[in-house]
């Protein structure tokens, strides 16, 4: 005799499996955006050094009014975060919280060159890297700690130099 599955057994399995199909996509997206990252090369972190480790933050908040902002790079993580400590939450931290999507332009003047690094911005809490945020703050002549240490993950970097190369990525990490 064969067992005949209930249709109310048929829908909640139905729903569970979904669920669980949402989840494990879910998680493989996530995945794919922590770690489908570009590395910055060492002639970017040499340009980033030789520019006073000053960099301009282009972000956009909700309504899509555009924001630049010059920030210090108080760090390179894992050769694809660069990160970022916010000592006042103005403009540009709260454009991070609505839009994540955000731009950093590295500017060799002399040499009428740069790069332009585009990713998501991420919220940083490791205690070590917040610690040596704040020094560097302290350094710089910031008078209290960061409010907030924030990273973007580089997803894709463009020559800024006047060139027919500034059309494409030089790296990409949408393929």
């Amino acid at each position: 005799m064969q067992m005949r599955k209930s249709s109310s057994w048929t829908k909640k399995h139905s729903t569970s499996q979904k669920k669980s199909d949402n989840q494990i996509t879910s998680y493989i997206v996530d995945v794919l955006i922590r770690t489908n990252l570009v590395k910055v090369t060492d002639e970017i972190v040499q340009l980033i050094i030789r520019q006073g480790n000053v960099v301009l933050v282009g972000s956009v908040d909700r309504l899509g009014t555009p924001n630049i902002s010059p920030r210090y790079v108080m760090a390179i993580l894992e050769d694809e975060k660069i990160v970022f400590a916010d000592a006042y939450l103005n403009k540009t931290y709260a454009n991070v919280k609505s839009w994540p999507k955000i731009t950093v332009a590295i500017v060799d003047q002399a040499n009428r060159s740069g790069f332009q690094l585009k990713g998501d911005a991420e919220e940083i809490v490791d205690p070590g890297v917040n610690a040596q945020a704040a020094q560097k703050l302290k350094e710089l002549g910031f008078k209290g700690g960061p409010a907030k240490v924030w990273a973007l993950n580089v997803k894709e970097i463009y020559s800024i130099e006047p060139s027919e190369k500034s059309k494409e990525p030089l790296i990409s990490a949408y393929g």
